[in-house]
């Protein structure tokens, strides 16, 4: 071999022994570079899905969607490393499409917001804090199942929306007295 082509020889020898193809490296370049550009486009005919569930980033947004919020905000404290974390993103997700129009949902990544994590003592994860009007309304640590968290909302809903327990048990006595003044009306008539 001429000693022109001995550093050609050695260069295509050691991608061969890499495993480097130039060919395939830029057939995978551009199947990337294709892939990117049809995400870009909008999908013809379907409509984007509703944002139920916000990733919340930074003091401020935080400040804006879940302290100054007039509904109550769910907030799921979480991390990507976390595995019941990634249990509760269904979870919150379906519970999230029955209360579209009364209460927030907000995910915040504790990795990436640790100072607003440690503001409100997050020490485990998953974690999930109903927030009503800035304050902390009710709290679960750990995968919280789907009727668990129907109930914290609930029990926020009912609390400051004046339908607890006391509340429904006077529209129940007050029924029964108006329907009987609504009979006997009627009967005079008669």
């Amino acid at each position: 071999m001429s000693p022109a082509f001995k550093p050609i020889f050695r260069r295509v020898a050691h991608s061969v022994l890499q495993g480097h193809d130039r060919k395939r490296a830029s057939m995978s370049k551009k199947k990337k570079r294709k892939d990117k550009s049809s995400r870009s486009r909008p999908r013809s005919g379907k409509k984007p899905k509703p944002e139920l569930i916000r990733e919340v980033v930074g003091l401020g947004q935080w400040k804006n969607y879940v302290l100054e919020s007039e509904n109550p905000v769910v907030v799921d404290f979480w991390a990507p490393w976390c595995g019941p974390c990634r249990l509760m993103t269904p979870i919150l997700e379906k519970v999230s499409k029955d209360y579209q129009d009364s209460v927030r949902f907000a995910k915040l990544n504790t990795q990436s917001n640790a100072q607003i994590a440690r503001n409100l003592n997050i020490r485990s994860i998953p974690t999930l804090i109903v927030f009503y009007r800035g304050e902390v309304a009710d709290v679960s640590i750990g995968v919280t199942p789907a009727d668990r968290l129907h109930k914290m909302i609930r029990r926020v809903l009912d609390k400051h929306e004046g339908v607890g327990f006391f509340d429904k048990m006077k529209r129940l006595w007050r029924k029964p007295k108006q329907e009987t003044a609504d009979q006997e009306v009627n009967n005079g008539d008669r």
